[in-house]
């Protein structure tokens, strides 16, 4: 179980705030979205996890992680430019017959293993950052902006694959501005704003107008609503 008690990230010489004070957990099995703007500090907290938090920033707070993790980063320099997909799957004890069918899943040719990063667009690229977190066979996946670059069919395969792990051994804890995304499917949803949470939330709730004033006009604020007349 990921448990996080008062956590807040901070700039370490002007102590300005970017998160503060967030309390929430990711139970086994489960999937968590984290939502709100672009800019936020969501980025911090996923390297935070990680322990991977910039020099320039410092947290406060009770973080207890029984999870063993792995991020799914949100920028296609995660990987390593001067290995191909093959070489960077070995550093993780992946064989290639295990991955073909996980890169099948994500939309995937088996010949990207033979590419260089820089090959790759950055959707496919996003992809094959998804499958190599996967094959860490950690129980808790991180994925920062997990969708950030793909087509809307590259988007729901991902999130199929993510809702089928839950199914077995794996939690998530998805970090993302897109809520109607998030809403197809997380157990629970938490939003951002202003750096705090403001609540935490159904998907269910939400499409059924029980939650906050902020996280409604998110919502409300989709394409699907703008013919509507009041």
């Amino acid at each position: 179980m990921l448990s996080m008690n008062n956590v807040s990230i901070y700039q370490r010489y002007t102590q300005e705030h970017v998160l503060r004070s967030l309390t929430f957990s990711v139970k086994p099995n489960e999937i968590v979205a984290l939502v709100g703007e672009s800019g936020g500090g969501k980025s911090l907290l996923a390297q935070l996890l990680m322990k991977a938090l910039p020099d320039d920033f410092n947290f406060s707070g009770q973080i207890v992680n029984s999870y063993s993790t792995a991020l799914i980063a949100q920028h296609a320099t995660a990987l390593n430019p001067d290995l191909k997909i093959r070489q960077q799957l070995e550093l993780f004890r992946c064989s290639h017959m295990q991955l073909l069918p996980l890169l099948k899943t994500v939309g995937l040719s088996e010949e990207i293993v033979n590419a260089y990063p820089y090959q790759l667009s950055g959707g496919i690229a996003k992809r094959v950052l998804a499958c190599l977190a996967i094959m860490q066979n950690s129980s808790l996946i991180i994925a920062d902006e997990p969708t950030c670059g793909l087509d809307p069919e590259s988007s729901q395969r991902l999130m199929a694959l993510f809702r089928s792990l839950s199914k077995l051994d794996k939690s998530f804890l998805l970090i993302s501005h897109d809520l109607p995304l998030m809403m197809s499917i997380a157990d629970r949803v938490i939003v951002l704003a202003n750096g705090e949470i403001i609540e935490e939330v159904s998907p269910n709730q939400i499409k059924n107008g029980h939650c906050d004033y902020y996280t409604s006009a998110l919502w409300q604020a989709q394409p699907q609503f703008w013919s509507q007349k009041f």
